[in-house]
């Protein structure tokens, strides 16, 4: 059967907290992966800003959110756009900003075959 692994992390430079499960098939050439929700998305964006300031990106037009949508989202609204990319089998309406674009996939849309 499958089978699934959790694994945690805690990211040094903001300290924030982060759980996964990877889960693999016998009969799939795919991963899955699953998120444990309440992610803190603001220290994505401060590390974004920080690699403005020092010049590492130019003319940055959006960043893309993959996310359960489940978590602490930045109240002002970058100087770029963005978008929260949910699955559709798993999106419920969260409280994505009004600054924010949401885009729901479904599966098949993501889906990859050789």
């Amino acid at each position: 059967g499958s089978v699934t692994v959790w694994v945690g992390e805690i990211e040094k430079m903001f300290h924030t907290k982060g759980m996964a499960g990877f889960t693999v098939y016998p009969d799939k050439a795919y991963l899955e992966i699953k998120g444990q929700g309440g992610t803190d998305f603001r220290p994505a964006f401060l590390y974004v800003q920080q690699l403005l300031a020092e010049k590492q990106f130019h003319h940055l037009k959006g960043l893309l959110y993959f996310t359960d949508g489940y978590g602490t989202y930045p109240v002002k609204m970058p100087p770029y756009d963005v978008a929260f990319v949910f699955l559709e089998k798993d999106y419920q309406d969260v409280d994505v900003p009004d600054w924010a674009m949401k885009l729901i996939l479904t599966e098949d849309e993501i889906q990859y075959e050789h």
